[in-house]
C-alpha cells in the first residue's frame, strides 16, 4: 500500500511552513493532554484552552500566517487559527456528538507520526525523568518469554523476534548518535563548543545509554540462555510443526515454505545474539575514539591559542620558573624588551 493512499497530500504542509516550530510545539502539547483524556475524544473548548495556556507561557516571536485583516490577535484568536490549520491539514478531526458538543480526535496516521516525532526529540535531548535508550526491557522480555512454557509457540516466537529487532534498533540509534559526535569533532574548532559537546555526550550517551549497555543492561547476562532456548525450539519437531502450521496462511498454504521461513526466522534471531558482542566491541571502540580525539583536539587548541591571556600566562610561567632557579636578572632582561613602560619622576 502506498503511503499517500492513507496520508493526505497536504498533511506535511504543517511541517514545512515558516511557523513549523510553533505548530509542532502546539501539536505535541495538545496531544499530551489528549492522551490523558477520554477515549471518546477531547472537547474542542478544552483543546482551545490548552493552546491558549501554552501561548500565554510561550509568547510567539512572530505571527502565524494571516487568515484575515485583523491586526491585533489575542491568544484565543491564535489558538483558533492553529486548530483550523490542524483540521485543514487533516491531523485532527472535529465532530459534533449527540449533545451538540464539538469533539476533537487525532487521525490514526497522525498519532503514529506524532509518536515518531516524540521519539526523535527524546533521543536527542533527554530530560531528567526520561530513561533514554531502552535495552534491558527488550532483552529481559525475550528471556522471560523463552523461559516460560505457555504453549503459545507462535506468539512467543513472534514477540521474541519483535523485541530482538527493537533491541537492535536501539543499538543502531546509539551507534548513529556516536557517529554524529565523532563528526562534530571535525566540524567544531572552538574550545567551548568541543567542551559542551563532551559534556552533552556524557549526559546523553554515556550516562543514559552506553554505561547501562555495559552494566545493568549487559546482554551477556541473558545471551547464552536465549540462544540455548532458541536452538532447543529448533530441534523440537513438534514445536516446529506447530510453528509451521501457524505460518501456513502467510505462505500460501505451502507447508515446506512455511517450515523454511520459520527456520530462517529462528536462525536470524540466533545470529543476532551471536554477533552482539562484536557490535558492542565496535561501539566501545567508537566511544574511545570520540573521547580521546576530542580531548586531544582541545589540548591542541589550548596549546595553539594565540589570545592575550594565553601569551601572558606563558610569559608569567617562564618568569616564575627563572626566578625559582635564581635567574631573576636573566628573566627580567629577556622580558623587558616586550613591554614599553613609561617612567614617571613624580606621581601627582
Amino acid at each position: 500500500m502506498r503511503v499517500f493512499d492513507i496520508i493526505p497530500n497536504n498533511f506535511f504542509n504543517l511541517l514545512s511552513s515558516k511557523n513549523k516550530s510553533i505548530y509542532i510545539n502546539c501539536l505535541l502539547e495538545l496531544f499530551r493532554v489528549y492522551e490523558q483524556g477520554s477515549i471518546l475524544g477531547m472537547d474542542k473548548n478544552l483543546a482551545r484552552q490548552v493552546l491558549i495556556d501554552y501561548l500565554d507561557i510561550n509568547p510567539l516571536d512572530e505571527e502565524l500566517e494571516a487568515e484575515d485583516l485583523e491586526t491585533e490577535l489575542t491568544n484565543r484568536d491564535r489558538a483558533n487559527q492553529i486548530l483550523r490549520r490542524l483540521e485543514k491539514t487533516e491531523w485532527i478531526d472535529i465532530d459534533v456528538n449527540n449533545n451538540y458538543e464539538e469533539i476533537l480526535n487525532f487521525r490514526d496516521y497522525a498519532i503514529t507520526i506524532i509518536e515518531a516525532l516524540k521519539d526523535i526529540a527524546s533521543d536527542s535531548y533527554y530530560d531528567e525523568d526520561q530513561e533514554g535508550h531502552e535495552f534491558r526491557g527488550y532483552i529481559y522480555t525475550v528471556y522471560s518469554l523463552l523461559n516460560n512454557d505457555y504453549g503459545e509457540y507462535a506468539m512467543v516466537l513472534d514477540q521474541v523476534y519483535k523485541n530482538t529487532i527493537a533491541f537492535i534498533r536501539e543499538i543502531r540509534k546509539l551507534d548513529s548518535r556516536l557517529k554524529f559526535y565523532i563528526k562534530s569533532i571535525v566540524d567544531n574548532s572552538e574550545i567551548k563548543d568541543l567542551i559542551n559537546l563532551l559534556v552533552n555526550y556524557k549526559v546523553e550517551l554515556v550516562d543514559k545509554a552506553y554505561r547501562r549497555l555495559k552494566t545493568s543492561d549487559n546482554i551477556n547476562k541473558y545471551r547464552a540462555d536465549i540462544v540455548k532456548k532458541l536452538e532447543a525450539m529448533q530441534e523440537d519437531k513438534m514445536v516446529m510443526e506447530i510453528l509451521a502450521k501457524d505460518h501456513l496462511i502467510k505462505n500460501h498454504n505451502n507447508y515446506d515454505l512455511a517450515m523454511m521461513k520459520v527456520n530462517k526466522k529462528i536462525d536470524d534471531i540466533i545470529d543476532i545474539y551471536n554477533s552482539i558482542s562484536y557490535i558492542i566491541d565496535e561501539i566501545d571502540e567508537k566511544n574511545k575514539v570520540y573521547v580521546n580525539t576530542t580531548i586531544a583536539k582541545i589540548k591542541f587548541l589550548l596549546s595553539n591559542d594565540e589570545n592575550v591571556i594565553t601569551k601572558l600566562t606563558k610569559i608569567l610561567r617562564f618568569t616564575a620558573e627563572n626566578i625559582k632557579d635564581n635567574k631573576t636578572n636573566k628573566a627580567m632582561g629577556i622580558i623587558k624588551p616586550l613591554f614599553t613602560l613609561t617612567t614617571h619622576q613624580q606621581i601627582s
